[in-house]
Order: C-alpha cells, then structure tokens, then sequence
C-alpha cells in the first residue's frame, strides 16, 4: 500500500517499516534518535535515505513478544505452531522463514501455548484496573499518516498505534515486559529511553488528523507470573519537555531533507561537568575526612581512629 494523503491507515507491519509515505518520513523511532542522538543517526536507521540500510532479523523472542502483542491487542493468530523442541532442525527452520515471508510468525508449539496463557492472564489483570479492558473494543494497529510545515519546507511523518479503544479519547500502547511492571521502576528512565518522545509523537499526529485522541496511556504488562500489569501515562511537565523534543525532531527532518545536510556530534573537544550524583559523593568524602581530622583520640594510629568513627 502507498500512502498518498494524509489519514488513518491498514497495513502489515512490513510495509509500514519499509515507509509507505511519498517521501522519506519521519517516525516516532527515527525521531527519537534525532533528539537522543543525532540526526545523522536518524539518517543512518531509514530505510529511504541510508543505501546500506539493512533491517534486522527478529530473534525468538522479538517474535514471541509479536505473537503475545497480536493475541491480546488483535483477537487473531498470526502464528504458525511449530510441533519441534527447538529451531536447530532443517524443517523447523524452512516453516520460520516461509512464515516470515508470509507475514506470520513460527513460534515453537509448546512456547505458544504458554504464550496464550501469558495474553488471558495479563487481560484479566487489566480488567481488575479502574481503566478496564481498554482492547476490548477498537482499532489495533492503525497507521497514522500525516504531514508537517517545517521552517525548511513540508515533511510526512508517520505512527502506527497500537490500539485506538472504541469510546475513549485514547491511544493504548501494550508494552510487555520480562522486568518488573511497577510505575516508579518503569517509569524513572521514560524520558531517557524516548518513550516520553513516542506519547508525544502519537499525540501529535492524532491531532494533526483530528481524530479526537489526547490521552496516550502505556498499557504495562509483567510477561512473567503474577503477569502484574500498571497504566502510565505523562505527567503535564514530562509532557511539555516531550512535545519539545517532538518539535525539534520535525525542525531537524526538515533542514535534513531539504538541505541535505545530516548533522553529527560537535567536532570539537567537549568538556564534561560532574552531575549531581558524582559531586553528591565528592562532597561525602570530604566531609568525612575533615570529620577525621578534627576528631581527638587518645594514642593509636589515624587508621584506627577513622575505623572506630561511627559515619551515618
């Protein structure tokens, strides 16, 4: 399918990775290396700009997370059992990559029944939240497909949703985990790790196609008993930082794409200030070592003394 206009679209995995879009276009992944790293960087991981772009192949378990994703998300199997202990056969091997090539995904048999218990366990868990089953009724997998003015000139940016619920002004992103589910722990690198980035990104396309959607909520779900599952979403101040970013990336894309030009790191030296935690420890030090010195003892040596003082 080639994408000519703006709107919501239908399409295999496969072909919204290849990028749909008239021109080369921006995405929630790509922009995330242009504000985390560079936009060279985001140049070098699209398939229409970087001539030795090479996707890469999917491991066992990237598959198996699909599989999970497409039983709780889509209501249908995308999966082809295997009936082998594991891929070292000739035969097993010759179904993983016919099934690949028809869009399916080969998992072993026995890894996908427990794949099915894994996807009603974490649906249960979501109907016990205040949110509720938000999969039980909508849209799952919907490409987004939209365009943006820059200051350089027009761009096409592009998203696939995981799920646009039927009556909610969402947008539910599963994202399964083999750690933990808890919202402190999950949440303490959302900034770093671009998932702010990608909220905002969803947003802001869904916006740009009016499709009344201004909540973008992380559906957490623990892949491993008791299949614990939390609901994230930005807090206004991580949100506001978000859609900078998001607006950075556009700029980016369009001075990339109309001027030609990829920029990379600084090519100059670049000195680097201690962070917090680095002078937190400096100071902890120091202050230990004067209370050192400044403590009396009767006889022995400064070693033992500092041993025998009591530090909080």
């Amino acid at each position: 399918m080639r994408i000519t206009e703006p709107g919501v679209y239908e399409m295999p995995a496969e072909e919204y990775h290849a990028d749909p879009c008239p021109a080369p276009s921006l995405s929630a992944s790509v922009g995330t290396l242009a504000v985390m790293q560079t936009p060279r960087h985001a140049w070098a991981a699209h398939p229409k700009l970087n001539p030795r772009y090479e996707p890469g192949e999917p491991t066992a378990v990237m598959e198996e997370g699909t599989a999970l994703h497409a039983a709780i998300l889509e209501r249908r199997s995308i999966v082809v059992p295997v009936d082998a202990p594991d891929w070292r056969s000739k035969a097993a091997q010759e179904i993983r990559a016919k099934a690949r090539a028809d869009g399916m995904v080969a998992i072993l048999a026995h890894r996908w029944e427990e794949i099915g218990h894994t996807a009603e366990a974490i649906r249960t868990a979501l109907r016990e939240h205040e949110v509720g089953d938000v999969f039980a009724a909508g849209a799952a997998e919907r490409v987004l497909a939209w365009q943006e003015e820059t200051d350089f000139g027009p761009i096409w940016c592009r998203a696939r949703a995981d799920f646009l619920p039927d009556g909610l002004p969402d947008i539910a992103d599963l994202k399964t985990t083999s750690a933990s589910a808890e919202p402190g722990r999950w949440g303490l690198r959302m900034d770093m790790d671009g998932r702010a980035f990608t909220a905002a990104w969803y947003l802001r396309g869904a916006a740009a196609l009016k499709l009344q959607r201004h909540r973008y909520r992380f559906i957490v779900a623990e892949t491993a008993a008791p299949n614990g599952v939390s609901v994230c979403e930005l807090a206004p101040d991580l949100r506001a930082i978000a859609e900078q970013q998001v607006e950075e990336a556009i700029q980016a894309w369009g001075y990339g794409l109309h001027r030609g030009i990829w920029p990379c790191y600084p090519r100059l030296v670049v000195q680097i200030e201690a962070h917090g935690a680095a002078l937190m420890r400096s100071e902890e030090k120091r202050a230990r070592a004067e209370q050192i010195k400044r403590r009396p003892f009767a006889g022995g040596s400064t070693h033992l003394a500092a041993e025998r003082m009591p530090f909080a």
